[in-house]
């Protein structure tokens, strides 16, 4: 009699749709995105968005930037960096506003594995979310200045 129990919760908590996780979150398809092409000649470049406090937006970048000082090529999740969790030197990073801390970008055009180390669960790119209100303007992590090439092409679209 107990295990029959246990099967009809366990079989009603699958079919309740109002049971789903809260806070999912997808690209807004219906409005156009925002599409920035990233130079390494200047440390920060602004993308002409304004942002709101908690709104989340979808990022992805491609492309590879070589640092002539340093003598080494980067994409955007950066050298050595990790896919979504590590953004390493020469990766994407965002900052609101002229005094605000930095944040780690990186690619996110691939899927994320879990940070626990024994699971193998992947899962797709999250948005982020705004930490204040203001101007977005996108960055290089560890910014060296000299005769750099290349240059990122990032896609930003707010989620919903």
């Amino acid at each position: 009699m107990k295990h029959q129990l246990w099967v009809v919760v366990l079989l009603a908590g699958i079919t309740c749709t109002e049971c789903a996780p809260k806070g999912r979150w997808s690209p807004d398809l219906d409005s156009p995105p925002v599409i920035v092409t990233l130079r390494p000649d200047a440390e920060w470049t602004d993308t002409g968005m304004t942002v709101s406090e908690g709104a989340r937006f979808f990022f992805t970048a491609s492309g590879e930037i070589f640092w002539t000082r340093r003598k080494t090529a980067a994409g955007p999740d950066g050298v050595n960096g990790g896919l979504g969790w590590y953004i390493g030197g020469g990766g994407l990073i965002g900052r609101i506003g002229a005094t605000s801390k930095p944040f780690d970008i990186g690619a996110r055009t691939h899927p994320f594995q879990s940070r626990y180390v024994r699971s193998r669960r992947q899962f797709p790119p999250p948005p982020i979310a705004m930490a204040r209100s203001g101007e977005l303007f996108l960055g290089f992590k560890d910014f060296t200045y000299g005769a750099n090439r290349g240059s990122f092409e990032i896609t930003i679209r707010r989620g919903r």
